[in-house]
């Protein structure tokens, strides 16, 4: 009798999730729906676990790629679960998305938002108008945002991860959908899959963890380019707009180096990664003439106030000694040592036939002080008047002869 693994709910939610996924992960996020709706309290621990994950964002230990497969499990299962839009108003959720969603800049600059403000963008429009009842916090959001003068992207309802919420705007009604429209769609296909390209290279320092990633990343983007060049070819045929033909043409003609940028990782990943760092990391600019002739300034500041001593009392600066003396002496710098100055006392060793050495003025007779006095190789520390050492220098040179 065979027994049934359990897996825990946490490592789900990891999977679907996870970073290496070339595109979000449907049959995942069916998965967790499908316990949603069978498991009372997996709404509670999916929520706290998404919440956890914003948080490490904030913090900078979750990847921009993973963050954004959140956002899209947060919003398939809100679409799916009825039963799970209360957990979307918990307070502690609502300002971790404000704080990574980061919706407020968009409007301090033109920059294109990034793939997680988009994605975010996408939610606080789609849940307050589709859900005003379970969701109307996030239809106040919408109009906060709007107050202060943020951009909303117009609402994709051609995305498929809006099939629930498209089924019930629509009720039933049968829409056709247009050339004009599946083109649409497939753009924005194409934008999000650029996008995701470039997170993963960007990030590809590993080749062990990347490669299962890239490869069905490249797989997901052939797919996509393929659709969509057979609708453009369709497109061509029906429509006159050159500006949306020239638009379109731009996009495949990105989207396409984009795959060429994952060809030739694949096929040289050790490569790819040398060059990163050889380029990022070990490459220093020269200098411009502007900054080398600033250099040459400071340095020449710098010597003027570097004084050599010489013997004698007189300085000389750099300046005014030869090139080849102030070569030396800007080489060695603060550590060449000084000649020592002239000396004026009493040498330190002595012989015992050394006579007194006196220093005071000649017409000096008050004692002096820290006389030395060598009588017989003896030393005597002490002051002495003019008429003792008149009597002890005769005596030392009577003991001579």
């Amino acid at each position: 009798m065979t027994t049934k693994k359990t897996v825990p709910l946490s490592q789900i939610v990891d999977y679907a999730t996870n970073e290496v996924n070339p595109s979000p992960n449907i049959k995942s996020f069916s998965t967790l729906a499908k316990i949603v709706k069978t498991l009372p309290d997996a709404k509670i621990a999916i929520r706290i676990q998404l919440t956890n994950k914003i948080k490490s964002y904030c913090n900078g230990f979750l990847p921009k790629k993973e963050m954004y497969y959140c956002l899209c499990l947060a919003d398939f299962l809100v679409k799916q679960c009825p039963e799970f839009r209360p957990q979307m108003m918990n307070s502690d959720f609502m300002i971790l998305f404000e704080r990574a969603s980061e919706i407020s800049k968009v409007r301090k600059t033109s920059k294109k938002p990034s793939l997680v403000t988009e994605k975010a963008m996408k939610i606080v429009q789609s849940w307050g108008q589709m859900f005003p009842d379970d969701l109307y916090e996030y239809s106040q959001m919408y109009d906060r945002y709007i107050s202060k003068g943020v951009l909303f992207p117009l609402l994709d309802f051609d995305d498929p991860e809006d099939v629930a919420a498209i089924e019930t705007l629509t009720s039933n009604k049968v829409v056709e959908e247009t050339i004009e429209e599946k083109m649409k769609r497939s753009a924005s296909e194409i934008n999000e899959c650029s996008e995701l390209i470039h997170e993963t290279l960007k990030k590809a320092t590993n080749v062990s963890l990347q490669t299962h990633s890239i490869n069905a990343l490249y797989k997901r983007a052939v797919e996509i380019n393929s659709k969509f060049n057979l609708l453009f070819v369709e497109f061509m045929q029906k429509s006159t707009d050159t500006s949306l033909l020239q638009k379109y043409s731009e996009i495949e003609n990105v989207f396409t180096s984009n795959i060429a940028r994952l060809i030739s990782f694949i096929n040289n990943p050790q490569q790819s990664l040398i060059y990163r760092t050889y380029t990022t990391g070990h490459l220093s600019e020269e200098e411009d003439d502007d900054s080398t002739t600033l250099k040459n300034s400071v340095n020449a500041q710098r010597k003027k106030r570097i004084i050599i001593s010489p013997v004698n009392s007189n300085t000389i600066s750099d300046i005014d000694r030869t090139p080849k003396e102030s070569s030396h002496s800007t080489r060695r710098g603060s550590n060449q040592l000084l000649p020592p100055p002239s000396s004026t006392g009493i040498p330190i060793r002595q012989t015992p036939q050394t006579v007194i050495q006196i220093h005071q003025n000649k017409t000096d007779i008050e004692p002096t002080e820290h006389v030395v006095v060598h009588r017989i190789g003896k030393l005597k520390k002490r002051s002495f008047t003019q008429t003792e050492l008149n009597s002890d220098y005769n005596e030392l040179k009577d003991s001579q002869h």
